[in-house]
């Protein structure tokens, strides 16, 4: 039975990566994953700002050092945080077969972008670019916004010849419009969507609180809409993301159109061993269904394919609430 699948033009033997997280950053772990399944695996992120070192700039202007000093610490800083990231991608593809995707949160076009050069020369298959940017200001408009992800995309796409996908959260004005653009300045795949930092309020105290750090298992619904509504529109890979918990969830993302699916709140939660309870869930269905290859089921479902595609479509719960058959 063949679980492979193509990503990014990568070959995976299954559809199970293992996202950026704490999961991916030693290559003990990487290997772990790769003995019980995994298909790829994303590092855990570099973040643009550990990239030019902004992190220290707090701490080392209470030193008031001279500005000679500052900016020699900074890149000091900045160059061993890169060095010890770009010797794990070196051990990795050495110690292991799976893909090796390297991942950058970023927020902004700036002089981190000439580091994925650096990504691609220590061996990375491809580079996923996280790109978080909340917007805070009402004086920023939709359309600056969308320009500043359009540019990090155009810089990105210039200076590596490596794949780039982009892991995206779901606040577009119109999210197949922006995913259509992306396309044309010719990233090659998404990983939708993004599972972000959640603000909550301790009511005793009271102050702000963190909220759930781990996705729930249905979380996985807006992903699948959108997968299914564009992995057949425009010619890129999909990746699904988020309240991917269980084999079954992961056969209705694939359905839907995903090449893959990341994993992290699951195997955070029951350890890396659980991709053999996917990967065997998985084989288990493809041989109830009379699936000999994984790439016979993928899009199956999705809205250029199934026979009644309105349920992509529709947003309220008329037919639900109001028993209409």
């Amino acid at each position: 039975m063949d679980l492979s699948t193509t990503y990014l033009g990568l070959r995976l033997k299954t559809p199970f990566i293992v996202a950026s997280s704490e999961l991916t950053d030693s290559v003990e772990k990487i290997m772990q994953h790769e003995k019980n399944g995994a298909g790829a695996v994303v590092l855990k992120s570099m973040f643009e700002e550990q990239i030019l070192a902004e992190s220290y700039t707090s701490a080392i202007s209470d030193m008031n050092e001279s500005p000679d000093a500052f900016d020699y610490i900074q890149q000091y800083q900045a160059a061993h945080s890169a060095e010890k990231h770009l010797k794990l991608i070196e051990e990795a593809k050495k110690s292991v077969s799976i893909p090796i995707i390297a991942s950058i949160n970023c927020v902004s076009k700036s002089k981190w972008i000439d580091y994925t050069k650096s990504l691609e020369t220590a061996g990375a298959d491809a580079i996923e670019l996280n790109i978080s940017f909340l917007p805070t200001d009402m004086n920023i408009t939709g359309e600056e916004i969308e320009q500043r992800y359009i540019d990090i995309v155009q810089a990105v796409k210039q200076t590596v010849k490596i794949p780039v996908s982009l892991k995206l959260s779901p606040w577009f004005s119109s999210l197949p419009n922006m995913l259509y653009k992306f396309y044309i300045h010719k990233i090659d795949g998404f990983v939708l969507f993004n599972k972000f930092y959640h603000t909550d309020v301790n009511i005793n105290t009271p102050e702000l609180s963190v909220g759930s750090i781990f996705s729930d298992p249905g979380d996985f619904h807006h992903s699948l809409r959108y997968i299914g509504l564009m992995s057949g529109a425009i010619k890129a890979d999909f990746a699904a993301s988020t309240g991917i918990h269980t084999p079954e969830t992961a056969i209705k993302l694939l359905l839907a159109g995903a090449k893959a699916v990341e994993l992290a709140s699951i195997l955070y939660k029951k350890g890396s061993e659980y991709l053999l309870v996917m990967k065997e869930g998985l084989e288990k269905w493809m041989e109830e269904k009379n699936y000999s290859s994984l790439e016979e089921a993928i899009g199956i479902c999705s809205f250029k394919n199934i026979k009644n595609p309105n349920g992509y479509s529709r947003i309220q719960f008329m037919k639900y609430f109001a028993k209409i058959q």
